[in-house]
């Protein structure tokens, strides 16, 4: 874990006709980066051609897709998605545009508000169509105006008396439909439903043809059904109640024909809606030969638009009032199928990634004579797991061949609580070399420490590990590694803040520890034996890294080895012996000691030069900067610690500032607001300036002490697609 680990060079040998079952076994293994070959009579195998830049396309939306999926009902649990091998691009855009619609019905669920809003749409469309039917009645003629005004009150009367009968059919086919076992008298319910059929069909027949024709498309289907019906009903009367319990697919098939019809219906009282309407159009094409389009072509062209707007409104608003009346239903319904679509989306997701992954491992694959070859680098923990693993998925026929180089990448594995620590390590240093420590693990632990130490604040403390619990959920892995950074920086300000006794800038009851501007001297004290901890802790990683790279004089007497851990920490206590006066401290016996090792330090790093085949000029330049680096570099990186009771006394001293004038401010309401005010001031200004101090004494003071970077961390199989 603390140390960067040197990956190992494989060659995979396999027969041609095991291509496909090699690409999806690296996918799965995933734990191993892939390179070029460059051996004889090898050669790049043919490239697979396929869509790449549709799939980046398409994987992308798919992300953007379940991302405002996550936002909309919560985390998707991903633990029993189905693999979709077959799916297409084609069908992805289907999900995509079902789930856009869920999404878009579950954000903007219809309420009172907007009902109340189509209403009034509705009602102004209406004034208008009535506005346009004055205005072409009063422009006929008074005969065609007297024909128009009969034609209209004939089909106003004919579409009543249709309405009437679908209501009567419908309240007849609900009772069959719910429970047709308890009708208690099937034949005259099928005489009735003949009868109403038989009405429905004279009225329709009286109606302008025009008008007609798009109900009789619908009723017809009607018909064809309600004859399926009327026989069964037929059927079902004969019977006696005990062969009523035993002829049970009667039963079904009543109630299966019985709703049949009642969609239909229901289409056909969509259709008599849109036919009452459009009256306007309708009513005023004559008879005789007298068109609207020849006499009102203008109004005509008017009243269309009006007309089809009034339609959609009266279907939108008897949606939306059913929507409210059933909306907890709904909304469950709509999270449910939400939830499925995420589902969906994310196996497409992974079938994608899947996809891209074998064109880009496929260009990594090269050709033999006989055989197909692949090669990459593997940490050497993982090397029997992989051979296991390739073995089982391609037989016996495959060589696996491990070589060492020195160009490898390194594997570095950190527990999930300390990855985001990176964002200040790998990102900021670079990663470290084969065997070198990584300082991450370190800097996860001591860094926000300091920063507690330095924004010490119960209140505070925990406003700031909620911004990361809330950080840590974003879209960018950069934004969810400050989060995992800010989280226990907030964790270890509410601990200080607690020692403290500070709450809201406030001092909220008796500090358990001290308080940093009560008592300065404390808290400048415990900074310097922070630092003097702090860089003890450099020098030992410092002596490890020189252990591992074989340089064993440097890890003894070197800068940086344990000569120069004797000499600081001696020389510190001289210090402390002589309370301080560094002057004094000059002739105390530990610090002739810590000179006496500065002196070794010195002659080592000459000798170590000259082992090295250096000339004397370099070993003296080296030598001169240990030296300096040893006295006046050791003494400003100590010096450099006191920020930490700096920033911690600052914080409490903002506290009283912050009082003092919020104390002046009248009125509940506006103490209130301005302490608000000064809390948000206190933790942007502080809490940043207290981030980048912490920050500089980790980059600088502390890491520049053992860690060189160099190193090239391990891209995994995942990674050839980001």
């Amino acid at each position: 874990m603390f140390r960067a680990v040197q990956t190992e060079r494989f060659y995979l040998y396999t027969p041609k006709w095991n291509v496909n079952r090699l690409i999806d076994a690296i996918i799965e293994f995933n734990e191993v980066e892939l390179t070029e070959i460059k051996k004889p009579g090898l050669k790049p195998a043919k490239r697979r051609r396929g869509p790449e830049k549709e799939y980046m396309e398409t994987l992308e939306k798919l992300k953007l897709i379940l991302e405002e999926i996550k936002k909309t009902i919560g985390e998707v649990k991903y633990e029993d998605v189905k693999r979709l091998p077959s799916i297409s691009l084609g069908e992805i855009e289907k999900l995509c545009k079902e789930a856009d619609e869920k999404i878009r019905l579950l954000k903007h669920f219809p309420d009172d508000k907007m009902i109340e809003n189509i209403r009034k749409e509705l009602e102004e469309v209406n004034i208008e169509l009535t506005r346009l039917e004055n205005e072409i009645f009063s422009s006929l003629e008074p005969r065609v105006r007297a024909k128009v005004k009969e034609s209209q009150t004939e089909i106003f009367r004919t579409l009543n008396s249709l309405e009437e009968c679908t209501k009567s059919l419908e309240e007849v086919l609900r009772e069959i439909a719910d429970a047709p076992d308890k009708v208690r008298d099937p034949k005259s319910l099928s005489d009735k439903i003949n009868t109403l059929i038989t009405k429905t069909n004279d009225e329709l027949l009286s109606l302008p043809k025009d008008l007609g024709k798009k109900l009789l498309d619908q009723f017809q289907r009607l018909k064809i059904e309600s004859e399926r019906l009327i026989p069964l009903l037929v059927q079902l009367s004969g019977l006696k109640t005990s062969e009523k319990q035993i002829s049970q697919n009667i039963i079904n098939e009543i109630k299966s024909v019985s709703n049949s019809l009642l969609q239909i219906l229901n289409k056909f009282r969509e259709s008599l809606a849109d036919a009452g309407n459009s009256i306007l159009s309708t009513s005023v094409l004559i008879s005789e030969g007298i068109s609207l389009d020849e006499i009102l072509s203008e109004y005509a062209k008017m009243a269309e638009p009006l007309i089809e707007r009034k339609q959609e409104l009266e279907k939108r608003l008897s949606v939306m009032e059913d929507l409210v009346k059933r909306k907890e239903e709904e909304q469950k319904r709509l999270r449910e199928e939400l939830l499925d679509l995420g589902l969906k989306i994310y196996a497409a997701m992974q079938e994608i990634r899947r996809r891209l992954l074998k064109l880009k491992i496929s260009e990594y694959i090269y050709e033999g004579e006989n055989v197909s070859v692949i090669s990459g680098w593997i940490p050497p923990s993982l090397k029997d797991r992989f051979q296991e693993h390739m073995k089982a998925k391609l037989g016996s026929l495959m060589e696996l061949r491990f070589e060492e180089d020195k160009k490898a990448p390194v594997y570095i594995r950190l527990p999930s609580f300390m990855a985001p620590f990176r964002l200040l390590t790998h990102r900021m240093m670079g990663y470290p070399k084969a065997e070198q420590l990584d300082p991450t693990p370190l800097v996860s632990l001591l860094f926000p420490i300091m920063f507690g130490m330095m924004f010490g604040d119960l209140g505070h403390g925990l406003v700031l590990l909620l911004f990361g619990l809330f950080i840590r959920r974003g879209r960018g892995q950069t934004l969810r590694d400050l989060g995992g950074v800010l989280i226990p920086a907030g964790i270890c300000s509410m601990f200080f803040g607690f020692l403290y006794g500070e709450v809201f800038l406030k001092e909220a009851y008796e500090p358990i520890l001290f308080s940093p501007i009560h008592e300065p001297l404390k808290m400048l004290m415990i900074a310097i034996l922070f630092g003097l901890v702090h860089l003890n802790i450099a020098f030992i990683a410092s002596v490890i890294n020189k252990i591992a790279e074989r340089r064993y004089l440097a890890s003894i007497a070197g800068y940086g080895g344990l000569s120069t851990i004797g000499m600081y920490d001696l020389a510190a206590y001289a210090v402390y012996r002589t309370k301080g006066d560094v002057i004094a401290s000059f002739s105390d016996p530990y610090m002739r000691i810590a000179a006496g090792l500065l002196g070794i330090t010195a002659l080592s790093i000459l000798i170590e030069s000259k082992i090295g085949g250096h000339e004397l000029s370099e070993g003296m330049m080296e030598l001169f900067e240990a030296v300096l680096e040893g006295t006046i570099g050791l003494l400003a990186n100590s010096l450099s610690y006191l920020r930490l009771a700096g920033f911690a006394i600052a914080h409490a001293s903002f506290g009283i500032i912050a009082e003092s004038i919020v104390g002046e401010s009248g009125g509940v309401i506006l103490f209130l607001v301005a302490s608000a005010l000064m809390n948000l001031f206190a933790m942007g200004l502080e809490g940043m300036a207290a981030f980048i101090q912490a920050s500089r004494l980790t980059l600088y003071e502390f890491m520049t002490k053992f860690f060189h970077g160099g190193g090239r961390p391990l891209r995994t199989v995942d990674g050839l697609i980001g």
